[in-house]
């Protein structure tokens, strides 16, 4: 695992999409997907080795109830 002794700051993309599912009049089912890619410094201390260094992806899933006003 790295270890990071200070913060780096990294290139990064956020992107996803999500879909509402309606069950009733004011009620659905939400679901959404998120993912984020950093592309740290090839001298990035504690992410790179060699002189180089593999991008980071993080995906998050959420699924929950809705409700429309």
């Amino acid at each position: 695992m790295p270890e990071l002794k200070d913060s780096q700051t990294a290139f990064a993309l956020d992107f996803g999409g999500g879909a509402t599912v309606p069950l009733r009049a004011r009620w659905g089912v939400r679901g959404d997907l998120r993912a984020l890619v950093a592309f740290p410094a090839s001298d990035a201390p504690g992410l790179s080795t060699g002189g180089t260094a593999d991008p980071i992806w993080m995906e998050r899933v959420t699924v929950g109830l809705d409700y429309r006003f």
